[in-house]
Parts: C-alpha cells; structure tokens; sequence
C-alpha cells in the first residue's frame, strides 16, 4: 500500500507500505496528494474524520484497529477506512460536497440512516443531508466527494434531486453494471495508486473518475430515495442525543429525557433499539464512556487521576467501570491514561 503525505506548499509522496499494525516504512519521495493513516486507536480516527464537526461513537467492544486513505487533489477529495469496530457517525459536512459511496459487499452491512442499501447501488449524499450511519465490524467505507457545481454540469436538472435539495434524504443510484464497475476502478485507481501521484497524474486520475461517475449517474435504471428512517423518528433521535450531549458531564435518566422529549419511555426505548439495538440510556452510557475515554487520551502526563476524570461522567464506581470499560475498547482506564506502570501505547 503506498504511503503518501502531503504538506504545506511542496507535496510530496513516499513509495512504501502501512498496515493495521504497523508503523510505515518511507522509502522515497515523490510527488503525490494522498495521506494514508494507520488507525491504532478509536481517538485517531475521529480526530481525522472530526474536523468537519461530526459526532463520532464505537459502538462494538474490543482493542480499535484500522487504516484511513485521504485524497486531495485540485477538483475532487476520497477517502478510503478499513476498521475492525462498529462506528456510529452523526453530522453535516462541508455546505459544496457532495459525497459518492459505492455499496459493495465490504460495507453492505452499514446501516444508513436505520436501513440498508442493497450491494451495486451508489449512495449519493447532498451537502444538506445529515450523515447518519451505522457500520458493522470490518467494514471498508470508500467515498468521492464532488463539488456541487461539477455534479450541477454532470447532470443537469436531475441535480437537485441528487443534491438533496428537493428532501432531506440522500438518493441511492442504480447503475448497470458495467458503468458501476469502471468508476469503483477508477476510484482504486485515485486511492491505491500503482505509480507516484503527480500534478498530472492526478489530474488524469480525477478526469476518469468523474467520466465514470458520470456515466453511472446517467446510464441509470433506477433511483431510489434514502429515506429510510422517517423524518419523525430521524428527528426525535436527533433531539434526544442533542440532550444527552449536553448532559454528558451532569447524568440522565429516562424519565427526565422522556419528559424533555414529551414522548413515552416504551415509543423512545422501540426507536434507540430498533436504531441502535440498544436503549436509549445504554446509548446515553455509551456515549459517556467514549468522552471519559477521550478526557483520558487528553489528560496523560497530566497527573489527574482515573477517579476524578470518571467522576466527571457520573461513573463512580471503578471496578465495574475498569472491567465494563476493557470490555468496551481493550484496555484499563489507567491503561488508556498511561498510570499505573502503563505506558501510553
């Protein structure tokens, strides 16, 4: 797998590999426009994928492992993540993106917005359309993202229903085969790079990505809106996080959310199961357990203690926390804060 980096004023790119374990081995530098990221822990994804202000939970138990490729060249970005854990994502991106994920049988089992996209469609996501997707364990998750104007001139009036303008919902494209099958290559092509990425190199690259695009979007049999969730549920959903964020640091209980949300604990407790397979305060407890975690990250060196950081989330007591917490992500909390005789890994 190629390693790439790119910096400030000069880009350059390095021939040489990285995997879910390992540090990368440089070799050489050359032109080029792609990072490739090894993932060691949940923290260094979200803070990859966090900058756009998404909301980020592992959902699954367990040690977080994986490997992140970004693009970004002068028309399109693409990313390309691997990882071994459930990852529940929640957000608006940037307001002149839209984002291009094609369904193949590595992320079929991601749940957008509550439901699943049938393998060979093409999900196409408007820059007003919330993210909101569940993946499963080892799912591989690539994306183009488009400037708005470009899929405008691509195809015309059918863009505002593309883009999301006309509903909230993204729309899932199905291409025929073929025309499916050429832009998943040419997508290869812009994030496994067989030959050092140059100016014009990538130009190239992007040029054949959005011909194949292209013909997908318009050589179509059929579209379908990705509703999925209905607006009612979507919104409750939404709300009763929002509230539980801002709750984090001073606790909930059922009756308090349900009585913020002004909707019965059996409605609220079917929506978060059939979304989450989880209620709504395990959810909550979820979420408090991925801010301590995060509170430890950046408290090392710092000389608080485990004790007083739990504290802060309502978790008071550390043996259940300490073994519920391993469970959860792979390690101790002391372990995670780097106290103990732990070293930070």
């Amino acid at each position: 797998m190629p390693l790439v980096q790119v910096g400030h004023g000069n880009i350059r790119f390095w021939t040489g590999s990285v995997n879910m374990s390992g540090e990368p081995t440089v070799i050489r530098p050359e032109d080029g426009l792609l990072q490739v990221y090894p993932l060691d822990d949940f923290e260094d994804f979200r803070l990859i994928f966090g900058k756009w202000g998404g909301q980020f939970q592992q959902i699954s138990r367990g040690r977080f492992k994986g490997v992140a490729r970004v693009y970004a060249g002068s028309m399109l970005r693409a990313f390309h993540v691997e990882t071994n854990q459930a990852i529940f994502t929640r957000g608006l991106d940037r307001k002149d993106w839209v984002t291009i994920i094609p369904i193949t049988a590595l992320n079929e089992s991601t749940l957008w917005r509550g439901r699943r996209v049938p393998r060979g469609r093409l999900l196409v996501k408007g820059p007003e359309v919330e993210y909101y997707n569940q993946t499963s364990r080892d799912t591989v998750i690539r994306a183009l993202l488009v400037p708005v104007h470009i899929i405008e001139r691509m195809t015309g009036p059918a863009a505002d229903v593309l883009v999301g303008r006309r509903s909230s919902s993204s729309v899932a494209v199905s291409p025929m085969d073929a025309s499916m099958f050429r832009f998943e290559a040419a997508l290869e092509d812009m994030l496994n790079p067989s030959e050092p990425i140059t100016s014009i190199v990538s130009h190239q690259l992007e040029l054949a990505c959005l011909d194949r695009l292209a013909d997908c979007l318009l050589d179509r049999r059929h579209d379908v809106k990705v509703d999925l969730l209905r607006t009612s549920r979507l919104e409750l959903l939404n709300q009763a996080m929002d509230i539980m964020h801002r709750q984090l640091e001073k606790g909930l209980n059922a009756r308090q959310l349900c009585a913020e949300l002004k909707v019965n604990d059996r409605i609220l407790r079917r929506v978060f199961k059939d979304s989450f397979g989880a209620g709504p305060i395990v959810f909550f407890r979820l979420m408090r357990m991925n801010a301590l975690r995060r509170s430890l990250k950046s408290e090392r060196s710092s000389g608080r203690s485990v004790a007083a950081l739990a504290r802060r989330y309502g978790f008071t007591r550390l043996g259940t926390l300490a073994a519920e917490y391993r469970t959860q992500f792979g390690e101790l909390p002391s372990e995670t804060l780097g106290v103990r005789g732990h070293k930070p890994q």
